[in-house]
């Protein structure tokens, strides 16, 4: 286990939220959730687990609202403004402000079939 400075006892619950509200997309619910439920964890496998809890609990659409937050591979330069920290990292991470004008096109394209199949 792996113990933390950042535990919800430590923080309190609107630090706790500052802190670990953007792991997930534009949903910080999860981490007030999460500290709601598990106020006293000092691990981050215990923060972890009350997270995955939350979203696994959540109605169906905030799972919903929760996929839908998440933004497309490969974005326009314009929308890149709008990605959280780690959705920048993530896509910087993966080369995808590298791509060619051909393979950006072939996201947006694949982007945009994904949305139409799926509604999201």
């Amino acid at each position: 286990m792996t113990d933390l400075k950042k535990t919800p006892a430590v923080l309190g619950q609107n630090a706790f939220i500052k802190v670990y509200g953007g792991i997930y997309e534009h949903s910080p619910w999860i981490a007030e959730t999460a500290f709601i439920v598990v106020p006293e964890a000092k691990t981050v496998e215990e923060i972890h687990a009350a997270m995955k809890d939350a979203v696994t609990r959540a109605p169906h659409d905030k799972q919903l609202a929760l996929i839908k937050a998440h933004p497309d591979l490969a974005v326009a330069a314009a929308d890149a403004a709008s990605l959280t920290k780690q959705s920048s990292a993530e896509q910087l991470g993966a080369g995808l402000n590298q791509c060619s004008p051909e393979e950006f096109a072939e996201f947006q394209q694949l982007n945009t079939a994904y949305k139409e199949k799926f509604g999201f």
